[in-house]
């Protein structure tokens, strides 16, 4: 049975990590991956919550290439996830442009697509922001969902609930007809 990828994108500063904490804690069958990266943590960042920290590109290059779900490098640090670290049928993960396509191309997964949206990015450095310009998010009606973060971290986590919501009603769907051979 294929498991189901929540992959959240969007541009850096809207809320895509705390996007993926909400899905596990509106329900506790998302689990949240969290990716390795050879970046450091920022002050604002936790290690073994919004990345596992500190890694180099040593631990990436001899990590088991077939244990490597997606990896990227984004302003100059690699990001990778691993297979051996999803312990659940349904998990949200921030992933970018590169990290996608290797999903998407890996054939393994079920992926919903979520791109979290802000309109105020004031708060966000420049040199975050002077890195999104050379990304290329994907066309905006490939999406699944697309969330507006502008409000209250509570108006976010209702959005997050309606879509895991339904996004669990459709695998268990899936899953109901998969069992009945439809």
């Amino acid at each position: 049975m294929k498991k189901t990828v929540i992959a959240i994108l969007g541009k850096s500063g809207v809320g895509k990590t705390t996007a993926s904490l909400l899905f596990h804690e509106v329900n506790n069958d998302i689990q949240t991956l969290i990716s390795l990266t050879t970046r450091k943590k920022r002050d604002d960042e936790e290690d073994f919550v919004d990345h596992y920290f500190g890694y180099s590109t040593y631990d990436f290059n001899n990590t088991n290439k077939e244990d490597i779900i997606a990896s990227t490098v984004y302003g100059g640090y690699t990001y990778w996830t691993r297979y051996s670290d999803i312990k659940s049928d349904i998990f949200a993960y921030v992933i970018d442009e590169d990290g996608l396509n290797d999903l998407i191309k890996s054939d393994k997964f079920i992926i919903r697509t979520v791109l979290i949206v802000r309109d105020d990015l004031s708060n966000i450095s420049k040199d975050r922001k002077d890195r999104d310009k050379n990304r290329s998010l994907p066309n905006i009606n490939s999406f699944d969902y697309i969330i507006r973060n502008d409000g209250s971290k509570e108006e976010l986590k209702e959005k997050i609930s309606n879509v895991a919501s339904h996004i669990v009603s459709l695998e268990k769907t899936r899953q109901e007809l998969l069992n009945k051979n439809y």
